[in-house]
């Protein structure tokens, strides 16, 4: 979708949107409500750095997920708490942490 305002000094704008229909049967699945994540701390600190991702499960009933951190180096940096569990009917919240002990400067 494309949208435009003449007023505007960043106009045009774009924006992606990606539409799923189900079936009126089939579980809609839990959305992610961010973006990104931006972790910003000093290499080396022991205190951990942590965002708060929102899932909404759209559906009555409680579902099942499980997420996992991937990083450059491969090293465990950065964590997700809870790292699986149920997402309620409603707003859940999973903690994304980075722990720059395991950092060095530049990363």
């Amino acid at each position: 979708r494309r949208s435009s305002d003449l007023n505007a000094t960043n106009s045009p704008q774009t924006v992606s949107v990606v539409l799923n229909v189900l079936a009126a049967a089939s579980s809609h699945g839990v959305y992610v409500s961010t973006g990104g994540v931006l972790l910003i701390g000093t290499a080396g600190s022991s205190t951990p750095v942590q965002q708060a991702v929102g899932l909404f499960n759209a559906s009555s009933a409680a579902i099942s997920y499980s997420a996992s951190a991937l990083t450059a180096n491969g090293s465990a940096w950065l964590s997700l708490s809870p790292a699986s569990g149920a997402a309620n009917a409603g707003a859940n919240t999973v903690q994304v942490a980075g722990d720059f002990s395991k950092l060095s400067a530049g990363v």
